[in-house]
């Protein structure tokens, strides 16, 4: 089979071949013929059982077509092959350490610049990129938020069918055909148009690096030019350049306003009007920026988009993996932020760096905290619902809910509360009984039996008896029970003047949101206020205690995926677990009038500044994405949010950034603590 409908396989069917060719196969079509061939989905195609599979494409893009028929050709036994005959099944794990691009750096690109009088420079992927992991997302986006069925496959067949007729097409040509496919009228045309402009202008951010160099060129007096294959006329593209902060150069060529695109004489006809035979290009596609130019007899200097450079990083598994249009959009703005710099990966030995405090909330924690939102607001969207946003692990969750109400309008949204909550708080007031007092001291404690006393059950120092010899930890804490228990009265009392003031009606459904729990929590709410309570976590952590079992409760990371031990989350969330806390202290109990009461804070004004940069690195992916996706379902799998947390680990990503590194983790419940730098190092 033949994975491609393009000129190229055009061109192979006109010639014998002596394969016996079963079909065609490519992303956009599934069904239908093609050049005298039956178009195949991947069902139809495994029932067939091809041998091999030959993709016909640019070699950019054979690298993507190879990266998502991968595991198709795996389960069904098909060999995968590019047109060069090169196997695209072979391992690819293992990093190039000594990949040549591995040496590219903006002071070389600079000396290049710098011994020519003109310099050209590609736009798209060179000094524009898109914050969406392939072009073509921006058309599935558009389907999505538009509604219109099938809108992103005539939008992209319409653009290929115009260039395989060899034309130029224009942005309203390509349109003119999708309004013949999709049988639209003259506004719902316009406003998809006009809708398309729009999201670019949203995804599209600057090249940093590049456009520095840009400048600089500018600022030295040389003669700096623009050259795009694009459906964007120029006046277009400089508006979408503006917007970026890019100007100065001094004029842009578009395929589109001169009828001819790079591979085919746009560099030739760029010669003759300007006079100039020879200059410096710069840019990313091999074919278009590299050897039509050397072609045209121009220096070229290349550098590689970001897609380029993870598929040659340590962070070439993401592209491995079934990814769908949510996914794909996080993923997206990720690499936008960590491969921004074509020069990310200069020494680098394949492995992405990441220096700031907002670049690691940003690319590492930003699609775990935001698969688990979605995953929560899809399980408790509807009328009458209350979300409590369990402090403190819930307080960068309840700040996101608060974002998501700005950009949801049609879904009736759960009421977001910030539940003021504690393992502490909410213990000290559970016992009403001998066996409950005997389950908490049962439970792990690195401290004294004394100090047992003191942080687990409240009591003061005046109340806690000396420990008799020979006494066992459950002899001497029932000593104590009538203190106990009258504690814990108290602290219920106190608990129930806190709930009433957070006006939640008998008729509202209430869910609970804790980030890694046994259950604590939500089993003391629901013994206070005796009422059931949904509880929804990233990770349960499973206790056999028969009132925890009976708890009604959901983790994002099932059950028996933490209990083999297979997700990284759930093993490593101590990180996640200090990022996504309030700059508050932990909840000591409540007073009299049933107002939060906080114990001692440990932090430091450090740790606070840290935490705010992390903190912001990730809402503002959050935002992004809102902003982007508007309305529909958005579904970020757990295997996603796994395999995207793995870039903590020191085999893919050099992480500079170094206090959180370098924090301890205090359970003041178990008096335990956790020392991050034995995850990072």
């Amino acid at each position: 089979m033949i994975y491609g409908l393009g000129p190229g396989t055009q061109e192979i069917l006109s010639h014998e071949t002596g394969f016996n060719i079963l079909g065609l196969m490519d992303g956009f079509r599934e069904d239908g013929e093609c050049f005298g061939y039956p178009v195949l989905s991947e069902a139809r195609a495994a029932e067939l059982q091809p041998d091999i599979i030959v993709i016909v494409a640019r070699k950019n893009s054979t690298r993507i077509i190879a990266k998502r028929i991968e595991s198709f050709c795996r389960q069904n036994g098909i060999a995968l092959y590019d047109l060069d005959g090169q196997d695209m099944l072979v391992a690819d794990s293992v990093v190039e350490l000594q990949h040549p691009y591995f040496q590219m750096s903006a002071d070389e690109l600079w000396n290049a610049i710098e011994s020519h009088d003109v310099v050209s420079f590609d736009i798209f992927d060179t000094l524009l990129m898109r914050r969406m992991l392939y072009p073509e997302d921006v058309f599935a986006l558009l389907e999505q938020t538009s509604g219109i069925e099938n809108f992103s496959k005539a939008r992209q067949e319409a653009e290929r069918r115009l260039y395989r007729e060899g034309e130029q097409p224009t942005l309203q040509d390509i349109y003119r055909e999708v309004q013949k496919a999709l049988l639209l009228d003259e506004v719902k045309v316009g406003e998809l148009y006009r809708q398309e402009i729009e999201t670019e202008k949203k995804v599209l951010i600057p090249r940093k690096d590049m456009v520095g160099l840009m400048k600089r060129a500018v600022d030295e007096g040389k003669t700096v030019w623009l050259i795009s294959d694009m459906y964007y006329p120029a006046d277009m593209l400089r508006e979408f350049l503006s917007n970026c902060g890019i100007d100065g150069f001094h004029k842009i060529f578009v395929s589109c306003d001169y009828g001819e695109g790079k591979t085919q004489g746009l560099y030739r006809m760029i010669q003759k009007e300007t006079g100039v035979d020879s200059w410096l290009h710069i840019g990313d596609s091999p074919e278009a920026d590299e050897v039509a130019a050397l072609t045209a007899g121009l220096d070229v200097v290349m550098i590689k988009s970001a897609l380029e450079m993870v598929e040659i990083s340590t962070w070439d598994y993401l592209l491995r993996l079934q990814l769908n249009l949510a996914e794909r959009t996080v993923l997206g703005g990720i690499l936008a932020e960590g491969f921004n710099s074509p020069f990310a990966l200069y020494q680098s030995e394949g492995r992405a760096e990441i220096r700031k405090a907002f670049e690691l909330g940003r690319i590492i924690f930003a699609p775990v905290l935001m698969g688990v939102f979605f995953w929560v607001m899809d399980k408790c969207t509807g009328v009458n619902n209350v979300i409590l946003w369990g402090a403190r692990d819930g307080y960068l969750f309840y700040r996101m809910h608060r974002i998501y109400q700005k950009y949801i309008q049609q879904k009736k949204l759960p009421r977001p509360i910030y539940f003021y909550t504690s393992r502490m708080a909410a213990m000290a007031g559970y016992p009403t009984c001998r066996e409950d007092i005997i389950y908490m001291a049962g439970i792990g404690f690195s401290g004294t039996p004394e100090e047992m006393l003191l942080l687990r059950f409240g009591l003061s120092r005046d109340e806690v008896l000396p420990r008799k010899e020979g006494e066992t930890i459950e002899e001497y804490v029932l000593r104590h029970e009538a203190f106990i228990l009258k504690k814990a009265r108290l602290a219920r009392e106190r608990f129930k003047k806190y709930w009433n003031s957070l006006r939640i009606t008998e008729e509202q459904r209430i869910v609970f949101f804790d980030l890694v729990s046994s259950g604590s929590c939500h089993m003391c709410a629901e013994k206070f206020i005796e009422r059931k309570i949904d509880g929804l976590y990233l990770t349960h952590i499973l206790e056999d205690y028969e009132r925890k079992k009976e708890l009604h409760c959901e983790a994002y990371m099932e059950e028996d995926y933490l209990m083999q031990l297979k997700s990284y989350v759930s093993s490593n969330y101590e990180p996640l677990e200090t990022i996504v806390m309030s700059t508050e202290p932990s909840l000591e109990g409540y007073s009299k009038e049933g107002h939060a009461v906080f114990a001692g804070e440990k932090r430091t004004e450090k740790d606070f500044e840290y935490l705010s940069k992390v903190q912001s690195g990730v809402l503002r992916a959050f935002e992004e994405f809102c902003m982007l996706w508007g309305d529909g379902k958005a579904e970020i799998r757990p295997q996603f949010a796994e395999s995207m947390y793995g870039l903590l680990r020191k085999k893919n990503t050099r992480i500079k950034t170094r206090h959180l590194a370098e924090q301890t983790v205090t359970d003041d419940f178990t008096k335990r603590d956790f020392v991050m730098k034995d995850m990072f190092d």
